[in-house]
């Protein structure tokens, strides 16, 4: 595999990281009168992340190797992407995530088909994964509302 294909592959694994803590960090920090709810928001969506970065790790190890998961890496980027939504308040904050998430989909899969690197399954799986988040911009667009 390309390092080009490989790093959008931890690049995403490592948004997908980012996103979860900040969405499991949301869930601790609610405040006011909308906190239940938004207790329960972040609960939904932060607690499928585990499995779709992992699904999506073990994929990026086959297709690019260990190095393509490398723990100290991949921490150094998880701080750098979640720095990056500083600022907003939690419900903004997720939505912005949430859209980054899509975009970084979108292009991930556009990096790896353009070089032939896009197998059938991993192309599915990402479809998947968008799938789901798109559910999520459309709960926090609304609760945005």
């Amino acid at each position: 595999m390309s390092e080009q294909s490989a790093s959008a592959l931890s690049r995403l694994v490592a948004l997908l990281r980012a996103v979860q803590l900040l969405h499991h960090t949301a869930h601790w920090q609610t405040a006011g009168a909308t906190s239940y709810g938004d207790h329960l928001l972040f609960e939904r969506l932060y607690s499928g992340m585990t499995e779709e970065y992992d699904s999506l790790g073990e994929k990026t190890v086959y297709l690019a190797g260990v190095g393509a998961v490398d723990a100290v890496a991949q921490a150094q980027l998880v701080a750098e992407l979640v720095a990056g939504f500083a600022g907003a308040d939690l419900v903004r904050r997720a939505y912005s995530a949430e859209m980054t998430l899509q975009e970084e989909i979108e292009e991930c899969r556009a990096t790896l088909g353009e070089a032939g690197e896009l197998p059938i399954g991993l192309d599915n799986f990402l479809q998947g994964i968008a799938d789901s988040h798109e559910t999520a911009c459309y709960l926090l667009k609304q609760r945005l509302s």
